[in-house]
């Protein structure tokens, strides 16, 4: 009994360690920097798996395209007419607009992100 008395005094006597005054700050820019380094390797996990994907599927339609497929194409088969001309450069156009359209989307999703990343948060 009387060494459990000894104990709970030694326990009681005991102070809890004291923090310094910017820890709480130094703790989440650690969190912030450990899911910053988790998106990172995300993002490098990702864009690898997507490399890798796609030469694989280069890989394996040139293998295909060299070894299963013959393509015997007479020259005399394409002749350029001028609807076909007119048919290119809409085509080439329409694609123009569609590349310029994703990029304008980007742009205002960036745009967009940073505000809503820069609005302090409500507590």
């Amino acid at each position: 009994m009387k060494q459990d008395k000894a104990i709970r005094k030694v326990l009681l006597a005991q102070k809890s360690p004291v923090l310094s005054s910017d820890f709480n700050v130094k703790m989440i820019n650690r969190i912030y920097l450990e899911a910053a380094k988790k998106k990172k390797r995300e993002f490098i996990r990702s864009l690898f798996l997507l490399s890798f994907t796609s030469v694989g599927l280069i890989s394996m339609a040139i293998y295909s395209l060299r070894d299963y497929i013959v393509f015997k194409f007479p020259l005399a088969a394409f002749q350029i007419r001028p609807e076909s001309v007119t048919l290119f450069v809409f085509s080439c156009y329409i694609a123009f607009l569609v590349l310029i359209l994703i990029g304008l989307d980007n742009y205002f999703r960036n745009i967009r992100h940073k505000k809503i990343l820069k609005k302090p948060a409500l507590h």
